[in-house]
């Protein structure tokens, strides 16, 4: 019996060396990989890199390992561009996150001959991409994230607080376009133009936020056609004037609506038909609107579906009628509605 005992001592020994080893092995030397850093936990390794430049980013790369989940994250620096397959050593994982901080960015890879830093990764479940307070200049190469292998079964996030956008531009959706992207969020960029989404792409949207930007102009052909999936959509402090009629068309399962603090002075029945049974919120903080014959189709929903104040802030008021000016929407009745009749 005692001899069984040392074998299973003996053969736990063994077993817990080689785990120990394979810990280990998941995250390279510290002083290999300097500036950047590894850690672990279980099947997760957590690189980040702060201060990296050109000459550093060339050095490092070689020495990553893979685990099945990674998130990297690099942190303030200026990087004109990064090595051929920077990320691609990674080969297959299951979850691929990226998070750039405080950076001011060139290229996502070597612009000279236009290979990607991502060429070589593959991602079979999930892929995550976050920037914040970061300078992309005047004509960023989304392209870069083309090379990016997406399983059929991928998610991807994409979002951006921040970090300056003002266009964003078709090569963007052209870099994605494999993705199955269900959360696209740019908000704080400085946003005035969107490109138009291609005819069938992007038919994964769930989450769609455009908030805090200065878009002037939002029209159908900014969101997936169709956009079987789409639940939120948020337009929150832009200068949008307009919503055109057929914006909301085939997006049946569209739940939240925000277009608070834009210039919207009409809320026509002819654009809210399509999502108006669907749709649980529609948020309206601090609109200034119109309050005619056009606003009576909603007020017997008003107090069920709509968000008009933030606590005793910002009620949602009529600007016009005179008669009407400063009056809560909330307070009024079908009957104090009307229309001027052309003679």
């Amino acid at each position: 019996m005692s001899g069984k005992s040392k074998d299973w001592s003996l053969l736990l020994t063994i077993v817990t060396l080689l785990l120990g080893v394979s810990v280990k092995a998941d995250c390279p030397p510290t002083e290999n990989i300097y500036p950047c850093s590894c850690s672990r936990n279980v099947d997760t390794c957590f690189y980040s890199c702060r201060g990296l430049d050109n000459n550093s980013s060339f050095l490092v790369y070689q020495q990553f390992r893979s685990c099945q989940i990674i998130y990297f994250s690099i942190i303030s620096g200026e990087i004109s561009s990064l090595p051929h397959r920077f990320f691609g050593g990674f080969g297959s994982v299951e979850k691929f996150g990226l998070d750039l901080v405080h950076l001011k960015l060139g290229y996502l890879g070597e612009p000279s001959s236009g290979l990607s830093a991502f060429d070589g990764l593959s991602v079979k479940n999930e892929l995550l991409v976050s920037m914040q307070w970061v300078d992309l200049g005047s004509s960023f190469d989304w392209s870069v994230f083309s090379a990016v292998n997406f399983g059929p079964d991928v998610s991807t996030t994409f979002s951006s607080n921040m970090s300056e956008f003002n266009e964003l531009s078709p090569g963007f959706y052209g870099g994605f376009s494999r993705s199955n992207m269900n959360s696209l969020v740019v908000s704080l960029a400085g946003l005035k133009t969107v490109a138009e989404i291609p005819t069938g792409q992007f038919s994964s949207l769930v989450n769609v936020n455009f908030g805090r930007n200065s878009l002037r102009e939002i029209k159908r052909s900014n969101f997936p056609t169709p956009a079987p999936e789409l639940e939120n959509i948020d337009l929150n402090r832009n200068e949008i004037s307009y919503l055109p009629d057929d914006l909301f068309t085939d997006m049946f399962k569209l739940k939240r609506l925000d277009i608070s603090i834009n210039q919207i002075s009409v809320l026509a029945e002819e654009t809210f038909k399509p999502i108006f049974t669907s749709l649980d919120r529609l948020i309206v903080l601090r609109l200034s609107l119109t309050c005619d014959c056009r606003l009576a189709w909603i007020l017997p929903y008003w107090r069920e579906k709509v968000i008009d104040a933030s606590g005793m802030v910002w009620p949602v008021t009529c600007k016009e009628p005179p008669d009407l000016a400063g009056r809560r929407v909330r307070d009024l009745q079908v009957q104090d509605l009307a229309c001027k009749v052309k003679l």
